[in-house]
Parts: C-alpha cells; structure tokens; sequence
C-alpha cells in the first residue's frame, strides 16, 4: 500500500470506524489535515491530539474518560502508517478515492426471539438479519427448561450453522421480510 493509500485507509477508520471526522469551529470546517505540517516527522501521540482538537476537543482534558479511545487513535496510525512516527508528506490524501477493503461475506446480526411453551420452558430462536438486505431467517432452536437442563453446546452448533450457511451451496437458503414470517415458515416445517 502507498503511503498515501495508507493515510486515505487511517482516515476512513477514524473518521468512518471511530467517528472523528472533524467539526464547524467559528464558521469554519476544522479537518486533523489542517494541523498537520508540510514536512518533518509527525508522531502518533501528536496525530491523536490534533485529530482531538479537529473535533473541537481539548486532547488533555478527560484524560481517563478518553484513554480507550485515544488508544484506538493511536494503534489505527501505527498500524496504516507502520511506524510510531512518520513523515508529514505520508499524511496527505492520495489522488485516487479510497474504496475499503470489502468483507468476504455478508454480515448478519443475531436476533433472540422467544415464545413460552409450557410453564416450565420455553423456545429461543437463534435468528440472523442479513445487514444488507434486512431479511431474517432463523438460524437455529434452544428448547431451554426452567430447571435449567438444555444441551450445551447450543452456541458451538450456532456457529457450526451459521457457518455452513455461509457456504456457497446448491440450495439458497429462504430469507424473509419480517422476523415474524421467518419463525412462522421454520414452525410450519419443523413443527415447533
């Protein structure tokens, strides 16, 4: 990655990933670009407090409420920029937009639906919601007891599902509009 294409990659996880991306300070746009000199070495400690004080922020102030973050801050340059330190003329946006780095796969999020079954237990479906698309479908089935007997690798064949779905395969999964008709389709064809 060129330099350039490395600080386009820094900014997009800052600004995108952490959410500094600058403010309006006395009617003018402040950008972490605007502190950032025309040469000489730049270190990752003064990349944080200038990103800091483009967000209209003071760097020392909060110190322990910000540490985390700042931490954050701190990795993303060292990890793009490959050093502790690196020369101003590295910190410059390449001529070229920056395109992330795209996932493998879809990403989903897991949804816990439950429906009572008797009055000593009940039945959790494992839903995922495919982020892109915004279907639903129904990932797996807990049938959990009060008593608290239920099979315990629950989560390990979550994920032995989940990632055999992911799988290209000759048949395409059904995925719904709503959660609702996704936990009726699988009830209608496991009978739950």
């Amino acid at each position: 990655m060129t330099s350039n294409a490395a600080y386009d990659a820094l900014m997009h996880e800052i600004c995108v990933g952490l959410g500094f991306c600058g403010c309006i300070k006395d009617d003018r746009p402040l950008h972490v670009d605007l502190f950032i000199p025309a040469s000489g070495p730049v270190t990752a400690d003064q990349f944080v407090e200038w990103v800091f004080l483009a967000d209209g922020m003071n760097p020392r102030s909060e110190y322990k409420g910000w540490k985390d973050t700042k931490d954050k801050l701190r990795q993303a340059f060292v990890r793009h920029m490959g050093a502790e330190e690196a020369d101003a003329a590295q910190l410059r946006w390449s001529s070229a937009p920056y395109t992330p780095r795209q996932l493998a796969g879809p990403t989903y999020r897991k949804i816990e639906a439950w429906r009572v079954s008797s009055e000593n237990s009940a039945v959790r479906y494992n839903c995922l919601q495919n982020i892109s698309t915004g279907e639903y479908r129904v990932c797996t089935v807990d049938f959990v007891y009060v008593d608290g007997t239920h099979e315990r690798d629950q989560a390990r064949y979550f994920l032995e599902v989940l990632t055999a779905d992911d799988a290209k395969k000759s048949e395409p999964l059904s995925w719904f509009t709503s959660l609702e008709s996704a936990i009726a389709d699988h009830d209608e064809i496991y009978g739950n």
